[in-house]
């Protein structure tokens, strides 16, 4: 029978009643995975290492696994294990494949731009709609009052004259 991620882990960190994310991290080792063939969600008690470097599940190891945890050492650190053991190598590699802050700070950027831009294109919708429709209540609703309806759009001061105006804001 193949090793499972969870015989690694235990002999990397020895018994334990169980073992949390950090304890699998450390190890390098992810708490879940999935399989390479068939997708299925896979914990460390139900995963293989597997040959190919990839998780496995109980009916797709077939022969790919391996029969002791020091032979799966032995392995991951020859050529390194796609989501299984990374060597150092493959954090450096990890590491230079990092987007530079100064990108990552201007696509922020560009967001929060859009979002502002939705947000205000939002804002005006709302108002435009609040506008119309309290006309239409005021021709129709006995009592209507303006105030309590913009009140209640969530309009306020300069967003109530323009709603009352029906007018963009420059």
């Amino acid at each position: 029978m193949p090793i499972t991620f969870l015989d690694f882990v235990k002999f990397k960190l020895g018994e334990r009643d169980e073992y949390s994310m950090e304890d699998c991290a450390s190890v390098g080792v992810a708490l879940i995975g999935s399989c390479q063939v068939c997708s299925a969600t896979l914990s460390i008690a139900n995963g293989y290492p597997s040959r190919q470097g990839y998780w496995r599940c109980a009916d797709d190891i077939g022969d790919d696994g391996f029969a002791t945890v020091a032979e799966f050492i032995a392995d991951a650190e020859g050529r390194g294990m796609r989501g299984c053991v990374p060597t150092k190598a493959d954090k450096i590699e990890a590491a230079q494949a990092r987007l530079p802050s100064q990108m990552v700070l201007d696509i922020a950027r560009a967001i929060n731009q859009r979002r502002q831009e939705t947000r205000d294109i939002a804002r005006r919708t709302v108002i435009w709609l609040a506008g119309d429709m309290a006309e239409v209540l005021y021709d129709n609703v006995p009592r209507f009052r303006y105030d309590d309806f913009y009140e209640a759009c969530g309009l306020f001061g300069t967003d109530v004259n323009e709603a009352r105006d029906r007018r963009p804001l420059d």
